[in-house]
C-alpha cells in the first residue's frame, strides 16, 4: 500500500497542469509597434483600449520573450465598450517572425467586464519556434463595424491528455482511500 501512495504521489506530482501569462496588456508589459498598428491605441498601466473599425485593422507589439513549448491553449482577456459580432485572428510570432495562429469572436467579451474565452488553434507556421515568442498580431475580420475593447492579458497553457487525467484521478483516489485504510 505504501508502494502504491509513493507511486500516486509521484504520479500526481509531475503533471504538467500549468500557464504561463505571454503578457500584459498594460503600460511596461507589452510595446504596440504604432508602425505596423492600425487601431486607434490608448496603453495605461492595466490594459490596452483598442478602436476603430472591425475590418482589417491590426494591433501588433512585443513582451519579454517567453517558452511555450508543451503549451496549447491560448487564452485572451479582455472586455468590450462596442461589441460587433465579428471574428479575429491572433498570430504569436518567434524572433524569426514565424507563426501560430488562432482565432476568436468579439462577442464572446463581455461589455464592461473582463471576460476570458479559450481561443481556436488555426494553424503553425513552418520553423514556428515556441521556446523565443516574443510578438503578437490581432487581426480584426469584420464588415466594417466599429469595435471598441480593452485588453487585459493573454496566457496559454497545456490542456492534459485523457490517460493524464485519468493517471491524475488515479493518484488522488490512492491517496485519499489509502489514509482511510489506516
Amino acid at each position: 500500500m505504501k508502494k502504491m501512495l509513493l507511486v500516486a504521489c509521484l504520479t500526481t506530482a509531475s503533471l504538467n497542469l500549468y500557464g504561463i501569462t505571454i503578457s500584459g496588456f498594460g503600460t511596461g508589459q507589452f510595446t504596440v509597434d504604432d508602425g505596423l498598428t492600425s487601431f486607434t491605441d490608448l496603453q495605461s498601466s492595466t490594459g490596452l483600449n483598442i478602436s476603430g473599425s472591425d475590418l482589417g485593422n491590426t494591433l501588433f507589439g512585443t513582451f519579454t520573450p517567453i517558452d511555450i513549448t508543451g503549451l496549447s491553449v491560448l487564452e485572451l482577456t479582455a472586455s468590450v465598450v462596442t461589441n460587433p459580432a465579428s471574428n479575429f485572428n491572433f498570430q504569436l510570432f518567434d524572433s524569426s517572425f514565424n507563426t501560430q495562429t488562432y482565432s476568436g469572436n468579439w462577442n464572446s467579451f463581455g461589455t464592461g467586464v473582463n471576460t476570458t474565452i479559450s481561443l481556436n488553434f488555426l494553424s503553425t507556421g513552418a520553423g514556428f519556434d515556441p521556446t523565443d515568442v516574443q510578438s503578437l498580431l490581432i487581426t480584426a475580420d469584420g464588415t466594417g463595424d466599429t469595435l471598441n475593447v480593452i485588453l487585459d492579458e493573454v496566457e496559454i497553457s497545456a490542456i492534459p491528455e485523457p490517460s493524464t487525467m485519468t493517471l491524475l484521478f488515479l493518484g488522488a483516489y490512492a491517496l485519499i482511500f489509502g489514509r482511510r485504510k489506516r
